[in-house]
């Protein structure tokens, strides 16, 4: 999946989610193509909130992050715009396996390995 493709199959989730979940429908998704981190952004003078989201590996732009991975980000960011999650207790959490799931439901790879504690181990069989 390439980034146009990848950046459209995004923008579908996001709409999706903020009916599933009532989040504002003035919050926006953009790309974030500077800065380390990939971030909610409340303070955007345009829009109420922001999800920025960045496709490509931290200073190696030519290098895609796997699809899987961004999902996963979707995933923990549409938690945060969700009520009582903005924190990253167990709420938050709770909330991130609930769109993570939602969203492998609608037949995307989301990684697991982002969450740490969110997913739980599977049990080796005796």
């Amino acid at each position: 999946m390439n980034g146009v493709t990848l950046w459209v199959t995004l923008t579908e989730i996001m709409e999706a989610a903020k009916a599933r979940w009532g989040i504002s429908q003035d919050t926006v998704l953009l790309p974030f193509t500077r800065g380390r981190r990939t971030k909610i952004d409340g303070r955007a003078q345009k829009y109420p909130a922001s999800i920025k989201l960045r496709l490509h590996r931290f200073h190696r732009p030519n290098q895609a992050l796997a699809p899987s991975t961004v999902m996963a980000t979707l995933a923990h960011e549409i938690a945060h715009l969700t009520k009582g999650c903005w924190d990253h207790g167990p709420a938050h959490r709770a909330k991130t396996r609930e769109v993570a799931e939602w969203i492998r439901g609608l037949g995307y790879p989301v990684s697991t390995r982002l969450f740490r504690g969110s997913f739980p181990r599977k049990r080796k069989r005796a």
